[in-house]
This record gives C-alpha cells, sequence and structure tokens, in this order.
C-alpha cells in the first residue's frame, strides 16, 4: 500500500496523538489528496486540539482549497480554533500579498 494511502487511513485513527502526527506529515508533504478526508474530519471533529492542527495542517499548504478550509475555519463554532484560523489566515495573506 502507498504510504500516502497510509496517511490518510490514519486520519481515522481512534488514537488522538497519531491523528496530530498524521495531520503534520500530510502537511508537511502538501499531500493534495488528503483535503477532502481535512473537509470531513472538520464537518465532524469534536476535538478542539486536533481542529487546531488542521489549522496548522492547513497553514502549511499551497492549495487553494486548503486555503478556502482555512477560512471556512475562521468561522468555527469553537472560538480557539476560529481565533487560531484567523492569525493563520492573515499571516498566510501577509506572505503571500
Amino acid at each position: 500500500m502507498p504510504y500516502e494511502r497510509k496517511l490518510l487511513m490514519g486520519l481515522n485513527h481512534p488514537v488522538t496523538e497519531m491523528k496530530l502526527n498524521v495531520l503534520h506529515v500530510i502537511g508537511m508533504k502538501n499531500l493534495k489528496e488528503a483535503i477532502p478526508y481535512i473537509e470531513n474530519m472538520i464537518n465532524k471533529e469534536t476535538n478542539p486540539v486536533v481542529l487546531m492542527q488542521i489549522v496548522d495542517t492547513l497553514a502549511m499548504m499551497s492549495h487553494p482549497e486548503a486555503l478556502e478550509l482555512l477560512h471556512k475555519l475562521t468561522m468555527h463554532r469553537y472560538p480557539t480554533v476560529s481565533s487560531k484560523a484567523k492569525q493563520a489566515l492573515k499571516k498566510l495573506l501577509k506572505l503571500r500579498g
């Protein structure tokens, strides 16, 4: 099984620390194939720590879809997540602008 496929499967791991590590690696690899899976996680995830790692992951990625999801997270119901997403988005726009 390809490494990237294993990473995508790791997003469903029951251990939070494993999910966090997988998300970090996905961001470092800029793995575009993970974006739909991350979007699904955003819609279902209730753990704010995982959601904040998702913000960090999306901020590492260079795909427009990642930027769109980051923008979506600026309106998240958890204030810590929305605040972190706003900061990440502001930093990214400043770097790209």
